[in-house]
């Protein structure tokens, strides 16, 4: 179909107001398909706004999960069929498709139209910190993810880790990168801040600030950061830990981080996040379950060193001893030692932001839309032939 104006209908069980790297990406897709004369629809959740970017969001009905109250179980009903029906997409794209995913995919066999499956988080690994329940039901959301992505036209992922991780992990072939990009004059070394510096460490913008960013949740890692902060005796080293973010972890690492210097700031917005980005001295990622990791791009863009574990998606963005420290999760004290290593050396600290900054600049967020437009584009101009008509 070429640079004709596409119809893309997007069914997803996550997105605004919640903010994480899934909801962000899609936001940023909306924004590249308004801007580029493409129509867009959202099936999503009953908690999204109405519109986005020009998208009417048609909400499914759903209820919360008890462990995790920022997710729903979503169901797509006939009233969805109705609007896709009316909507007639090229392409549907099903975002990690969970409970929603076989419904939408019968939906769009039976009207003809191509589906895109992208595929965003590696529930195997985040269920077992979540409680007995998840545990139980963990084996049906992981085969039916993996169920509607093989029987998706095409299949995108995250990373070159997660393509290998999930070829092992009986997805179909082809599996493909769909890049991300970073917003390079939004993050940026320019935004630091000795007065953003002040109000982070509470009046003492001297300190080596640390800072992580993202939910602050088991599944993240924060409980070896936690331990790697406090026993390193921050006060005499003049340390100083900075969480933004908010989560289920929260009032226990404030417990285990009382009397230490660390300042939890809660969510921020606008401005604040990337001044406070590029106001750091090291930036600590130690989750083990990113399948890529957005706020490691963006730290990068900011012009700050990192320390992060050599697992999932990281990896494709650091090269360590180049853009950044990587630690070895099977290695206990593995990301104490490499924390250690780059907050004792400043030249150090400097060159890998140098050498992240540069990487960064590398990536654009139209480069990585402009692709996913393109792999619409292809599988659209597949003809299909209808199973049945669908109203």
């Amino acid at each position: 179909m070429g640079t004709a104006s596409l119809r893309i209908a997007i069914v997803t069980e996550n997105f605004l107001p919640k903010i994480d790297g899934v909801t962000r990406v899609l936001a940023r897709l909306l924004e590249y398909l308004h801007e580029q004369g493409h129509q867009a629809l959202v099936i999503g959740p009953k908690t999204a706004p109405l519109s986005f970017a020009g998208a009417r969001v048609v909400h499914m009905p759903g209820q919360r999960f008890h462990w995790y109250p920022e997710l729903q179980w979503s169901h797509f009903t006939a009233s969805c069929g109705r609007a896709l029906y009316d909507f007639r997409p090229h392409v549907v794209h099903l975002v990690h498709p969970i409970h929603v995913g076989e419904g939408a995919l019968r939906w769009a066999a039976r009207a003809g139209a191509p589906t895109i499956a992208s595929y965003h988080i590696v529930m195997e690994q985040y269920v077992p910190s979540l409680g007995l329940l998840p545990r139980i039901f963990a084996p049906l959301i992981i085969s039916r993810t993996r169920w509607v992505c093989n029987r998706a036209d095409l299949r995108v992922c995250t990373s070159r880790t997660m393509v290998d991780y999930l070829r092992a992990h009986g997805y179909r072939m082809p599996l493909v990168v769909w890049p991300r990009g970073v917003d390079s004059k939004h993050f940026s070394p320019e935004r630091r801040s000795y007065a953003c510096r002040a109000q982070l460490t509470g009046g003492h913008p001297d300190r080596l600030i640390i800072l992580y960013l993202g939910r602050l949740s088991r599944e993240k890692g924060l409980l070896t950061l936690a331990e790697a902060f406090a026993h390193a005796d921050p006060w005499a080293r003049g340390w100083h830990l900075v969480l933004i973010g908010d989560g289920p972890l929260r009032p226990f690492l404030e417990t285990r981080l009382a009397n230490l210097p660390a300042t939890f700031t809660g969510y921020l917005d606008g401005e604040a996040v990337p001044e406070a980005l590029a106001s750091a001295d090291i930036f600590a990622f130690p989750s083990t379950t990113e399948t890529y990791g957005l706020v490691v791009s963006e730290a990068l863009a900011s012009g700050v060193p990192i320390v992060a574990m050599s697992a999932g998606g990281v990896c494709d963005q650091i090269e360590d001893g180049v853009t950044g420290l990587l630690a070895d999760p099977a290695i206990p004290g593995s990301f104490a030692r490499r924390l250690m290593d780059l907050a004792q050396n400043a030249s150090l600290r400097a060159r890998l932001a140098t050498a992240g900054r540069a990487v960064a600049l590398q990536r654009s967020w139209t480069r990585a839309m402009e692709w996913m437009v393109d792999c619409y584009a292809s599988v659209a101009a597949t003809p299909r032939i209808p199973v049945s008509a669908v109203k």
